[in-house]
């Protein structure tokens, strides 16, 4: 298999096939072995002699539009595509089932599929059922970013018994102001940094000024971005951290069980 986006090369080894991959595009960190594997250019631009020279049996792909050019060649080729492009985070769980099939591992692959539900609906299950905390998903700065229903991340907020601020809005990812977000008054901001390093030192100077109009912008809650907007098997970490954020919030507001 080669993967064109690192979720993909993610599902592949829940499924059971870090064995079968042959290639994998820039940015795929996770499995370890990705680490050491030929690359085939990045999201956008594949790069179609190194992909024929890996001789794959089958493409895992993620962006259409990506995928659209080398579609003449793969069926020349007689390389399938699996189209892999949750939007929903129970479609993960099936998808490393789909792929288990394909590779020939089943069994390993429903067992993963079966964990990683169960790890969800242990989350479902230890969320306060009120009130709902109100959370702004913060995925860019300059210009300021968020996301709404239709994006996975939106999921994991609901599972955690929060609702997003700017759920309701037309675009996906669109962009927002300080304004908005200010008018908004969430009681929780999960920003995209992972905790530590420049990005997170980057996220409090940003936000913390804020936080005599903003409460919520004294501490804002830093989350690994592959973790939360990356729809792969390790979307269960970052659902993990959001739902303890919001039940401390729970608790240090005595508004439902710690």
């Amino acid at each position: 298999m080669v993967t064109l986006a690192p979720h993909a090369a993610e599902l592949v080894a829940a499924a059971g096939g870090s064995h079968a991959l042959a290639g994998v595009i820039r940015g795929t960190d996770h499995p370890t072995v990705a680490h050491q594997l030929p690359q085939v250019g990045d999201a956008w631009h594949i790069d179609r002699e190194r992909l024929v020279q890996l001789k794959p049996d089958l493409i895992v792909a993620w962006l259409p539009d990506a995928v659209a050019p080398l579609r003449p060649l793969l069926e020349q080729l007689s390389i399938p595509v699996f189209v892999s492009a949750p939007t929903r985070a129970m479609q993960i769980p099936d998808q490393i089932e789909a792929l288990g099939k394909l590779l020939g591992t089943e069994t390993e692959a429903r067992r993963q599929a079966s964990r990683w539900r169960a790890d969800w609906q242990a989350l479902v299950d230890s969320t306060p059922s009120s009130p709902a905390v109100t959370v702004f998903l913060e995925v860019g700065r300059h210009p300021l970013y968020t996301l709404n229903r239709d994006d996975i991340a939106n999921d994991v907020v609901q599972a955690c018994g929060g609702k997003n601020v700017f759920a309701d809005l037309p675009v996906v990812a669109p962009q927002v102001s300080l304004e908005a977000v200010l008018a908004a008054q969430p009681d929780i901001i999960v920003a995209a940094a992972a905790p530590g390093g420049d990005t997170a030192a980057a996220v409090r100077q940003f936000w913390q000024p804020l936080a005599p109009v903003l409460p919520a912008a004294r501490d804002p809650v830093l989350i690994d971005p592959d973790t939360l907007f990356r729809p792969g098997p390790r979307l269960i970490e970052g659902a993990q951290q959001v739902c303890a954020a919001l039940r401390g919030w729970h608790a240090a507001n005595r508004t439902g069980p710690g």
